[in-house]
């Protein structure tokens, strides 16, 4: 089963509004393992309330952001998951 990888902010967060529930509502949907993806650092996670999300978060602190493939890498490893296992959106 796919591991559902989810970007946080401006697609599951919504800046101001806080989660897009249609979109939370949609994944409840799936068993799968979902995991929020961002480039958070501590102060922006607390600011974004990526702190209370119903689902794993990842982050490397913007070293590296997720422009870079070594973000997705290290996701990878981190989870224990290798590519074709994951969807992401």
């Amino acid at each position: 089963m796919k591991t559902i990888l989810v970007d946080a902010i401006n697609t599951f967060v919504i800046k101001g509004e806080g989660v897009f529930n249609k979109m939370y509502e949609l994944l409840e949907k799936y068993p799968n393992r979902k995991i929020i993806l961002t480039n958070a650092n501590d102060e922006e996670v607390k600011k974004f309330g990526l702190d209370s999300m119903p689902y794993e978060i990842f982050t490397l602190k913007h070293v590296p952001d997720k422009i870079s493939p070594e973000y997705y890498k290290a996701m990878l490893k981190h989870f224990d998951l290798i590519s074709k296992d994951v969807v992401y959106f």
